[in-house]
């Protein structure tokens, strides 16, 4: 069997939630801009979170482009940098 602590466990999830989580609430953010429950955001968060891995399986099928640590790390950045932005030219231009 292989022995694995419990903080290792713990560490792990979190690292997958928050990789999940993290470009889910940018995107949420950039496209539903609106005033919403935690539980609504939290939900969509979640199913728009898995867009970057959508995209990177699409990259692969499409354009060759290999699943590694470093793809899937710009995937997600581009993905939470440029929703981010969308999010923040919405509220300037909400502001103006």
């Amino acid at each position: 069997f292989l022995y694995m602590e419990a903080s290792m466990i713990i560490w792990g999830t979190v690292m997958i939630l928050a990789s999940i989580m993290v470009p889910g609430l940018a995107l949420t953010a950039a496209f539903i801009p609106r005033a919403m429950r935690w539980s609504e955001r939290i939900g969509l968060s979640f199913v728009f979170g898995l867009t970057p891995y959508l995209i990177l399986h699409f990259l692969t099928k499409n354009a060759s482009v290999p699943i590694t640590t470093e793809t899937t790390l710009i995937t997600i950045g581009i993905i939470t940098v440029g929703s981010a932005a969308i999010w923040k030219l919405r509220l300037n231009n909400a502001a103006a």
